[in-house]
């Protein structure tokens, strides 16, 4: 079987001798978390505001090692804390899930 297929044969019935076969599921080892684009993100925003991690946390009522561990992917932000860091960037919550092409 070439290496690039896309199915593999995994398991061989021994009654009816018919082979079981499964679609391969791109490895997402490549991918980013949900939780490192989300940081990404609010690094981009927080930039393009020309705000500093000190500013953007202190807007948002979160500490400021807080926000460096969500900007790293490290940690994610509760519903309250997410609506805060929107309001304190401008933006409508929705375009902090927004992550461009290049970033996944």
């Amino acid at each position: 079987m070439p290496p690039c297929s896309l199915t593999r044969n995994i398991a061989r019935c021994t009654r009816s001798k018919t082979t079981a076969t499964i679609i391969r599921v791109p490895s997402r080892r490549n991918q980013k978390s949900l939780r490192a684009l989300f940081g990404t993100r609010i690094r981009g925003l927080r930039r393009s505001a020309n705000l500093t991690q000190e500013r953007l946390a202190e807007k948002a009522k979160i500490s400021v090692d807080f926000l460096s561990l969500i900007e790293r992917g490290r940690n994610s932000p509760s519903f309250e804390n997410i609506e805060n860091l929107a309001r304190a960037l401008g933006v409508p919550a929705v375009e902090l899930f927004t992550f461009e092409e290049n970033d996944q």
